[in-house]
């Protein structure tokens, strides 16, 4: 294990693994709760991962934990399998889980981000005046908040060519939010997880998700319209606290 990577680090990262059941009584009207706390929308299970798109300066001294995206099969029968290689040196089970879990989660956000048309907004962010900082996965739904250019978003949204991209159209606004949803999707697409995503854009988020209806609750979730998980579960709220600082969070 690294210096910069270290047991007291990785207990931060493992912490929000542990998903608590024990039901508890969580205090509105605080400012100082975690960005990521009013997107976690309340229900039967909660799944994400955290990935900070602009981390520190010392990064380079943890080891990479970016999935690889194949295509698998041959080119009329593409599948995509989500490739995660961890270090061998790191055998400590409290760092191994989420730096395996954790980028499962991102690739498979990669994918629909890359049917899209979005993905570029991470690989290339200096290509575009929007600027993402952070990914959200969240049970099934992939979540870039940042600052946004419409317009841009929906050029990268309409103007799909590739043979992997689906193509969208404008269909309504909801909850400051404008929507989007697949009108020509190429076959190959149809075999990866949940096909061509809807997408909700907005100034200061991007939600990309195959069910609408969780796509919804995220949004209805951050507007406040729906209670967040964190004020119906009290431990829950202080796993959250005690992990914010993470450039990789993992909740399960």
């Amino acid at each position: 294990m690294t210096e910069s990577l270290s047991r007291r680090r990785a207990l931060q990262l493992a912490a929000a693994a542990l998903v608590p059941t024990a039901a508890g009584c969580f205090g509105t009207g605080d400012d100082r709760q975690p960005w990521h706390a009013t997107w976690l929308p309340a229900g039967d299970g909660l799944s994400f991962t955290i990935l900070e798109l602009t981390v520190g300066a010392d990064a380079d001294a943890i080891p990479s934990v970016t999935p690889v995206v194949l295509p698998q099969g041959t080119p009329d029968e593409q599948q995509f399998e989500v490739n995660v290689s961890i270090s061998s040196e790191i055998e400590d089970p409290l760092v191994a889980f989420p730096l395996t879990t954790g980028p499962r989660a991102i690739g498979l956000s990669a994918i629909a981000l890359s049917i899209a048309n979005l993905a570029e907004l991470i690989d290339t962010p200096d290509a575009f005046a929007s600027t993402p900082g952070r990914l959200l996965a969240v049970n099934g739904t992939v979540l870039i908040t940042g600052s946004f250019d419409r317009g841009e978003i929906e050029k990268q949204l309409t103007d799909n060519t590739g043979p992997i991209t689906a193509s969208y159209e404008r269909t309504g606004k909801r909850r400051g939010y404008d929507r989007y949803s697949p009108v020509e999707v190429p076959p190959r697409i149809e075999r990866a997880p949940e096909g061509a995503p809807h997408i909700a854009v907005g100034e200061q988020a991007v939600l990309v998700g195959g069910d609408t209806s969780r796509l919804n609750r995220i949004v209805e979730t951050a507007v406040g319209d729906r209670s967040p998980a964190v004020e119906a579960n009290e431990r829950l709220a202080w796993l959250i606290d005690q992990t914010s600082g993470g450039d990789l969070i993992v909740g399960t």
